[in-house]
């Protein structure tokens, strides 16, 4: 940024005032302070091809002395509209999309506008003439009119490597349950894009679906999209899920669901899936904590979730109105068992009382 500078506060030659304006402005639209100047640098370079100054002459000897990272007024054009867009400034985008031929960006920014039938006319108009098709165009047009046949227009355009049509695909087959189409589109997806932390999430789905279940493989999925997203709650709730319903993996569950409630411990079915994997690997302690942070934030967890506590500290009896009796007990527990049966209780007693118990991720 500070040669940036340099160079444009000694103008010398207009090639590399050019060149450094436009690295100037792509640097300032990273920063919101910084960003009205950036609108104002590539209005200057829209605007400038169109001056008698600098002769013609010199642009060609710039040209010719190897300067071709100069930009077109269809490339500055381009970013102008890119930049207004992401200010808010959709209508102005429009203009400057149209002018750089960008009619795929155009229409997306009507579309945003509400003006979906223009946005459809520009689609339309474009693809007419089939040396301006492109798989995008088709992609645009699947959005507008959620025809999935247009994705596969785009995909057959780009010889079946698409990105943009392969996840469309994949998310449209997933919403009709068709498990095995939307693992193939998705697998074309990453293929394209392997850091995608979304495809693999919704690749662990299908897997999880197929007929039988491919868990193991669900589970290395799943710790790729963790890889490069840490944080997704999502994926750490299908993971810790996955893991509990197979043999031998509850500590892993346990470690899955624990970070999934802690990154949302709002959520009483993630909050009742991770005491049901403390419970199964004994980890009482683990247990009262997660009950007690949802008694504190007001939740209700699921009966079925209780009930494994009851059982973990000894009760018998059936049904969950018999464990919240004898867990607001006497001095036959323990005192971490005492908190730990309170806890149970008074979360079991709101869940009764509010007469929903369903487990909805399962028993």
């Amino acid at each position: 940024m500070v040669f940036v500078d340099l160079v444009l506060g000694a103008p010398q030659d207009w090639a590399v005032q050019a060149t450094a304006l436009r690295l100037r402005a792509a640097l300032d639209a990273t920063a919101r302070r910084r960003q009205p100047r950036a609108l104002a640098q590539l209005e200057e370079l829209t605007t400038a091809p169109l001056r008698a100054e600098p002769p013609v002459r010199a642009r060609v000897t710039a040209f010719a002395w190897g300067l071709r990272s100069l930009p077109s007024r269809r490339e500055v054009s381009l970013e102008y509209g890119r930049a207004l867009a992401g200010l808010g400034s959709l209508a102005d985008s429009v203009r400057a999309f149209r002018e750089a031929g960008a009619e795929e960006e155009a229409a997306i920014a009507l579309s945003a506008l509400g003006e979906k039938e223009q946005a459809l006319a520009i689609v339309r108009e474009a693809l007419a003439d089939p040396g301006s098709a492109t798989p995008g165009l088709y992609c645009t047009l699947g959005d507008l009119t959620g025809d999935e046949e247009h994705f596969r227009s785009a995909l057959q355009l780009a010889g079946g490597r698409h990105f943009r049509a392969a996840l469309a695909l994949g998310a449209s087959a997933t919403r009709r349950r068709a498990w095995a189409e939307a693992e193939e589109h998705l697998k074309i997806a990453l293929l394209l894009r392997p850091h995608s932390a979304p495809v693999w999430l919704h690749l662990a789905m299908c897997m999880m679906q197929a007929e039988p279940p491919r868990e193991s493989e669900a589970v290395d999925a799943l710790r790729r999209a963790l890889s490069l997203e840490p944080d997704d709650v999502q994926s750490w709730a299908l993971l810790g899920s996955t893991l509990l319903e197979m043999p031998g993996r509850e500590a892993e569950a346990r470690s899955a669901l624990g970070r999934a409630s802690e990154l949302l411990p709002t959520d009483p079915t993630l909050a009742g899936r991770h005491v049901r994997a403390c419970c199964a690997t004994n980890d009482l302690e683990n247990a009262k904590k997660t009950i007690g942070r949802a008694h504190a934030l007001g939740l209700t967890l699921p009966k079925s979730a209780i009930h494994r506590v009851y059982q973990a500290l000894g009760g018998s009896g059936d049904g969950e109105r018999s464990a919240s009796a004898t867990l607001s007990g006497s001095g036959a527990l323990s005192a971490d068992a005492q908190k730990l049966a309170t806890a149970a209780a008074l979360a079991s007693e709101r869940r009764l009382d509010n007469g929903d118990g369903a487990d909805t991720l399962g028993r």
